[in-house]
């Protein structure tokens, strides 16, 4: 009988040893993520989202800008398509590992429940490690703070990698033409 009970005693404790270690890989696999999203800071980010803009400008803007003048706008005064009627409109948020400049992504509102990403970017040799997954989940997360209902996109036809991020994340996609996709996502 007690030599049961012992053995019952270590299994007990065995399994709840593991379930606490289990529990803690998970949390800090899945739920733990350090900050690496970040306000805008105009100082350290202009150039690097210039470098971007220059780099990507065929994927981000049809009408590019060559001088620049136009994102610099978007990025100091909140400009949404280079528009001083609505200042302060359009939001950024910057994605820096351990101070590294990787990427960025901008939204607004078009309608009291109705956002938009206008822009997520990840530097060229930063691609594929899942950074554009954050900053469309963090544009998703701050329109839904904002009160969005439903958020849409665009992206061109021929940016497939783009679409099966968005996809993947839940977006459907509502319409296109012989350039540009449009998506659609309802937060739950």
């Amino acid at each position: 009988g007690s030599l049961m009970k012992k053995l019952f005693h270590k299994i007990v404790v065995a399994l709840g040893l593991m379930g606490t270690v289990g529990a803690a890989t998970w949390f800090y696999t899945w739920q733990y993520q350090p900050t690496l999203i970040y306000d805008v800071n105009l100082e350290q980010d202009t150039e690097p989202i210039l470098a971007v803009f220059a780099s990507d400008s065929y994927w981000l803007d049809a009408a590019y800008d060559e001088t620049q003048g136009k994102y610099r706008r978007m990025l100091k005064y909140g400009y949404v398509n280079d528009n001083p009627m609505y200042p302060n409109r359009l939001k950024f948020k910057v994605l820096r590992d351990q101070g590294d400049f990787i990427g960025f992504t901008a939204y607004y509102k078009t309608a009291p429940t109705v956002g938009k990403i206008l822009f997520v970017a990840v530097r060229s040799d930063m691609r594929g490690k899942r950074y554009g997954e954050v900053l469309m989940n963090t544009a998703i997360k701050e329109l839904k703070k904002l009160g969005a209902k439903r958020i849409e996109l665009t992206t061109r036809v021929s940016n497939l990698a783009a679409q099966k991020l968005y996809i993947r994340i839940g977006f459907k996609e509502t319409a296109r033409d012989d350039e540009y996709v449009h998506f659609a996502y309802t937060p739950a």
